[in-house]
């Protein structure tokens, strides 16, 4: 894969997006949403839902998988956005060690926050493309 959707998103944020809106935005082609109605819909996410919570990346994310791969917006533990959403946080974690804006920021400071939106776009939509060929 090139690194196409990594470069959007990282421009998404240096266009002045917050994480979350830049990783959702960055999928808009796959989630139907609007680059208006992603930066809405994802605007309280940064930052860790502006608490150092859950990375806006992973926020972000979370929003276009559930957008791409939800049945009838049913979320139960066995449908497929949990599915999608399990695969990608571990792949995350596994990657960077923390779902968590806090720690990842206090490991590794902001300079990495570029990496976490470009991985999070990436891996969400391959998980996307994968899930949309097994249908």
């Amino acid at each position: 894969m090139d690194k196409k959707r990594f470069e959007k998103a990282v421009k998404n944020h240096d266009g002045g997006m917050n994480c979350a809106q830049a990783v959702l935005a960055s999928l808009s082609d796959k989630t139907g949403l609007s680059e208006l109605d992603s930066k809405k819909l994802a605007a309280c996410f940064g930052g860790g839902v502006r608490a150092k919570e859950l990375c806006g990346a992973v926020a972000g994310a979370a929003m276009a998988l559930g957008m791409c791969v939800a049945e009838d917006g049913i979320g139960s533990k066995e449908s497929r956005s949990a599915e999608a959403i399990n695969e990608f946080t571990v792949l995350f974690n596994e990657e960077f060690s923390s779902l968590r804006c806090d720690a990842l920021v206090e490991k590794n400071g902001k300079e990495l926050c570029k990496k976490y939106m470009g991985f999070s776009a990436e891996e969400a939509e391959k998980i996307i493309d994968k899930m949309k060929r097994e249908e």
